[in-house]
């Protein structure tokens, strides 16, 4: 570790039963510090500690210390955990990585042995499991031979890694759940390490490649979800940028009612705050109410935290907190390490402690929860137990038009055994998830209901699939020794498997609105992208995600498309046919059916050159250093380029763009609220275009940025802005840029007849043409050759391209200076399906949708050219 500059005098000492500690003291601080919630408290504590003048600096601390709880977030500070966790999933390709280094390593002449992670690193196998056998008592051994069967290859790999490297422990298959195995052995809560020849004791803080990692918030510990790219720098030392965020502070009094658990509580809780809405913001628990809450019951709060939108849901280290760490027979050295550091640094919750500033409240009498649901969509939807039937009816209406108020059904037969089964019959009986099967009070709830279950003679349907997947072997042992499995087992709930038994149909890209798409997987948990998605007559209109939500075990339909492409979906996918019929995607014919494909738009995904990016425009600042910073600097970048292609700035300094369809308006809007927060009204410039005036402040920025032109356009030598030709700019930048400048003055692709006789016509590429005076061809052909290079580092394939001129077709000029004569100078691309797959056209729906019919032909295209079919030749019998 680097030496600490201490520019506040902080480091100290601590002794703990005969053993000496440095910490960095928070108390040094004085006042300054100790109004701040716990939760910012820990962050304080990581710069003071890492404070090296370079990468945290006295400004960082400065900064936090004058945290205002009321004000929009601005500041940065850089976070370095103490830790990363992974699950097998993600972890693989940072281990790949890795050992991609070190051969890179051995090739220059350097010890491989070097490369290691720099910040501890775990990894637990609970991702790879499948529910194949169920309801039996060899399920469990059954469903492990397959797995590693499956994964021979990636197991061994992995047992390489952990031998390997330093730094670096795999826990196995058949353990458990990744967030269980966290709290109940891999977090220290406090951590200590050698530096300098002395022990050095510090918070437990946690970077996790699931978004569920902040189930170890309810420790005391601070930790998130992140990319598998921002973990794998933290793993190689590099700390991660972040907004010192707003804290939420969430008052608990009274006790939980005989009958309501951890789940309804985390259920109304959610409720509370997806109302409030706390989407990048700390979320941090107080109160009388934590001391009647049980660790586990804390988690399994803490745990929902992406559902309801925040990024931690903390509950600091108290007594309780001391009983679970024992209870997991953690080593008493460490308990009292953690009980003496906290109280030390006021991380310990104390019922005579004052409340911290916060930024906002809400309250929770924890008298008041009720027995619900989740549902009947989404897991943090929440129904009363007491409405269930209601609720149910009423959703009934939105899955099925016209339905009997007590469902359909259908007779089936299965396992010699008929029946009936009903709209809302359960087919699948899972006891799973992180979320619940770390809560001893809910698992054994579950299996005394299935015991008053087997007594009253009830017992499962043949075509119900019963299983239970618990997060740890803890689970089973007290379940067992309870006497409570058996019962479990009498109605068909046999261990399946130890691990996270979701199914997963990651990778399926969502188009945006503002024409990129999302991995499924990538969509904000608690909702809110602007998606395009069809209506109900096939025409595309924006939609609000509503969440995102784990449907749990299903089946899955692979559909292959004619230019190849494949969608895996779920059966029940509404897929729209090509007669304007919505159909199962099950229900479709092979080799008959033809469907109506979305439009084509490049995937967006963070990549490595995006950390520590920033681009100062005026008096704004944008970063890639979150997902909301990200998006907005993404919303920047396609503003800019098809402002500067289709739009103007006046000499006055107001900012205008123009765009073709009402779609276009409402993406252009959407985009300028995520810049500035505000969003202004479109007019209608005639009958085929919009003309939006940009905010002021936007405005501002922009011509603030080096190579902006201001005034008429066709009077100055053109030229592009200085930020996006630098080579530090990020791909995703420069994609954005590129799509929102091909948007306004791009070509879409075009049917081109070569002759009279209309088959002899061609499929010309995407174009992008501009207007200048003679005197300025030179600089304007400059230009192209610019946007040539920028779409090659997009992944454009641009071999072949042209860059020409030619005189303006049209008589009569729409722009008054320019009639003592101009030209036009256009760049043709050689290759349109890699222009329309990494790059696209932005606010341009009518160009987008050409181009995607486009992509679909050159892909069939290419298909029968790689697989050639012999010909037959008809010959005539002599």
């Amino acid at each position: 570790m680097t030496k600490t500059a201490d520019s506040f005098k902080t480091r100290g000492t601590l002794a703990v039963d005969g053993s000496e500690f440095v910490i960095y003291r928070l108390d040094a601080l004085g006042e300054r510090a100790a109004w701040l919630p716990l939760s910012l408290k820990v962050l304080l504590e990581n710069l003071l500690r890492r404070e090296d003048g370079r990468t945290v600096t006295r400004a960082h601390i400065e900064a936090l210390l004058a945290w205002d709880p009321k004000a929009r977030p601005e500041r940065e500070i850089p976070f370095m955990p103490a830790r990363v966790l992974l699950q097998d999933f993600t972890g693989v390709p940072a281990v790949v990585d890795l050992a991609a280094m070190r051969e890179a390593m051995r090739r220059l002449g350097g010890d491989p042995a070097r490369i290691n992670p720099l910040q501890p690193a775990d990894l637990v196998i609970d991702h790879s499991v499948q529910v194949d056998a169920y309801g039996s008592p060899t399920a469990f051994r059954t469903n492990v031979d397959l797995e590693f069967a499956r994964n021979r290859e990636r197991y061994a790999f992995l047992r390489w890694g952990q031998q390997a490297f330093r730094n670096f422990r795999v826990v196995p298959p058949d353990t458990g759940i990744v967030h269980q195995v966290n709290l109940e052995y891999l977090a220290p809560v406090v951590f200590h390490a050698g530096e300098d020849g002395v022990q050095l004791a510090y918070p437990d803080t946690v970077l996790g490649t699931d978004s569920h990692t902040t189930m170890v918030n309810g420790l005391g510990v601070v930790g998130w979800g992140v990319g598998g790219i921002e973990a794998e720098a933290a793993m190689l030392g590099q700390p991660t940028v972040m907004l010192i965020p707003q804290v939420l502070g969430f008052r608990l009094h009274g006790r939980l009612a005989p009958g309501s658990t951890a789940t309804d509580v985390v259920l109304t809780v959610t409720q509370m705050l997806r109302k409030k809405g706390v989407v990048g913001k700390f979320v941090e628990f107080y109160g009388p109410g934590l001391a009647s809450l049980a660790a586990a019951d804390r988690t399994t709060i803490a745990n929902m935290a992406p559902e309801y939108g925040a990024t931690i849901g903390f509950f600091p280290v108290d007594e309780e907190t001391l009983a679970y760490l024992r209870l997991t027979a953690r080593d008493p050295a460490r308990v009292a390490l953690v009980a003496a550091y906290t109280r030390a640094q006021g991380l310990f919750r104390a019922a005579d402690m004052p409340e911290p500033e916060f930024s906002d409240h809400l309250e929770l009498d924890l008298g008041s929860v009720e027995p619900s649901l989740a549902g009947p969509r989404r897991p943090q939807d929440r129904v009363p137990l007491r409405g269930a039937k209601a609720a149910w009816r009423e959703a009934l209406k939105e899955f099925v038009k016209d339905a009997p108020a007590e469902g359909r059904s259908v007779s089936v037969e299965m396992g010699g055994e008929r029946g009936e089964l009903r709209d809302g019959s359960v087919v699948i009986a899972a006891i799973t998830s992180c979320t619940n099967t770390s809560n001893p009070s809910v698992m054994l709830a579950a299996g005394l209901l299935a015991r008053k279950a087997a007594a009253g003679g009830l017992r499962v349907r043949p075509w119900v699939k019963t299983s239970l997947a618990p997060g740890s072997k803890v689970v089973t042992r007290y379940l067992d020794a309870a006497g409570l499995l058996p019962d479990l087992e009498r109605l068909g709930f046999h261990l399946v498997g130890y691990g996270c038994t979701t199914c997963l149909a990651a990778g399926t890209p969502v188009l945006l609105a503002n024409g990129t798409s999302r991995r499924i997987e990538e969509l904000p948990e608690a909702g809110g992208a602007v998606v395009f998605g069809p209506t109900a007559d096939g025409r595309l209109t924006p939609a609000i995600q509503s969440g995102a939500y784990a449907k749990g075990e299903q089946d899955c339909v692979a559909l292959v498309l004619q230019d190849g492409r494949e969608l895996v979906c779920t059966p029940d996918h509404a897929i729209l046919r090509s007669d304007g019929r919505w159909v199962r995607a099950d229900e479709l014919v092979p080799d008959e059916d033809r469907v109506v494909v979305g439009l084509e738009s490049p995937v967006d995904e963070a990549g490595a050159d995006e950390r520590g990016y920033a681009l100062r425009a005026g008096g704004m600042i944008f970063t890639m250093s979150g997902p909301d910073e990200r998006l907005r600097t993404l919303a920047f970048a396609r503003l800019l380029g098809h402002l500067l292609g289709d739009g103007s700035i006046s000499v006055a300094g107001q900012g205008r763009m123009n765009v073709g369809q009402a779609v276009d308006r409402e993406a252009v809007l959407n985009d300028i609220e995520v810049v500035t927060g505000k969003r202004p009204s479109g007019m209608r410039y005639d009958e085929r275009k919009w003309s939006i005036v940009l905010p002021s402040e936007l405005t501002r920025a922009i011509v603030a940025l080096p190579g902006v032109r201001v005034g008429r356009r066709i009077d100055q030598p053109p030229r592009l802005p200085d930020f996006v030709l630098d080579a530090n700019c990020p791909v995703a930048v420069v994609r954005e840029f590129l799509g929102g400048v091909f948007g306004a003055d791009g070509t879409a692709p075009v049917l081109k007849r070569q002759s009279a006789r209309e088959e002899n016509s061609i499929l010309e590429r995407p174009a992008y043409s501009q207007t200048a005076r003679p005197e300025h061809a030179a600089e304007m052909k400059r230009v192209m050759d610019q946007l040539v290079q920028l779409l090659g580092r997009c992944g454009v394939e641009t071999e072949g391209a042209r860059v020409y001129e030619f005189p303006v077709r049209r008589a009569t000029s729409s722009y008054p200076a320019a009639d003592g004569g101009r030209l036009e100078v256009r760049l043709q691309l050689s290759d349109g399906l890699s222009f329309v797959e990494r790059v696209g056209f932005r606010y341009c729906v009518e160009k987008s949708l050409r181009s995607s019919a486009a992509a679909v032909y050159w892909r069939t295209a290419d298909r029968i050219l790689a697989n050639p079919r012999p010909s037959c030749t008809r010959t005539t019998p002599s």
